[in-house]
């Protein structure tokens, strides 16, 4: 993939399709590392792309996605979660499109159990995606299963108690002993690696967070802890962390090996 530039004409033919073809699926994104920046894509494995989204109001109030690479955010505008849903699904659409070299118009969804989109007639791609606040998450990977899930650091007053109702006892003895100025960083840190890992699967929330733990310390290599009390199955899977936006942290959690992340942003020009 040398490029995933596409028009604004295509974004909104993909969008589109995506609201027709996809109801029912899920707005995930994926972000990429700020320090990460490369203008060609080579697919050789272990290999997976991360992509980040952003959406600009305007555009996506009229059925497109605008994406800028460089300089400051543009003033926040809260978009419906409608719109959200569409644009992700229409991005999702186009860069799994360029990755597959089809048209994303084309690609016929179906859902798992619980409602995790795969591409049945390209067996071995695993991919996810996520969103919070007006940024989206997608990852693309071959020859294995992925979640990813992104988090705006809203302000978490309750923070702790939430962490004591639904994190591991060594997670929550953790928090208890990172600085205050540093709390909310490493509160999502866990949050988003236990999600992806939870997306992996394919269970979500389903699945009770406090039965597999994570690193959360801030400046920590992410990685699983344990896994229903089992260090070696934790040691199968592989955790990345991303910051995709400033005040965004985000996560990837793939089932074996040691992976390179390459992590882009889409734009739609």
């Amino acid at each position: 993939i040398k490029s995933v530039h596409r028009s604004k004409e295509l974004v909104q033919a993909c969008v589109q399709a995506g609201e027709e073809a996809d109801k029912g699926s899920q707005v995930v994104a994926i972000p990429d590392d700020p320090d990460s920046a490369s203008s060609e894509v080579l697919l050789d494995l272990p290999r997976q792309l991360a992509y980040s989204v952003c959406f600009h109001p305007a555009y996506a109030a009229n059925g497109f996605v605008y994406v800028f690479t460089n300089g400051p955010r543009e003033e926040p505008v809260r978009l419906n979660r409608i719109t959200r849903y569409v644009v992700g699904r229409g991005a999702m659409r186009i860069l799994l499109g360029a990755y597959l070299e089809a048209d994303p118009a084309g690609l016929c969804f179906t859902y798992a159990e619980r409602g995790k989109p795969q591409l049945p007639d390209h067996p071995g791609l695993g991919f996810n995606l996520s969103n919070s606040e007006d940024l989206a998450l997608l990852g693309v990977v071959r020859g294995a299963e992925i979640g990813v899930d992104v988090e705006f650091q809203k302000p978490m007053p309750d923070l702790e108690q939430i962490a004591t109702r639904f994190f591991s006892a060594s997670e929550v003895a953790a928090l208890a002993e990172v600085p205050a100025e540093r709390k909310k960083l490493a509160f999502f840190n866990c949050w988003t690696r236990k999600e992806a890992y939870l997306k992996a699967l394919g269970v979500g929330l389903a699945a009770p967070l406090d039965s597999f733990a994570v690193t959360l310390i801030p400046g920590e290599a992410p990685r699983m802890l344990t896994l229903q009390g089992n260090v070696e199955s934790a040691s199968r899977w592989f955790l990345h962390h991303l910051v995709p936006a400033e005040e965004f942290v985000g996560a990837i959690a793939i089932e074996g090996g040691v992976w390179k992340v390459d992590c882009w942003r889409y734009e739609a020009s």
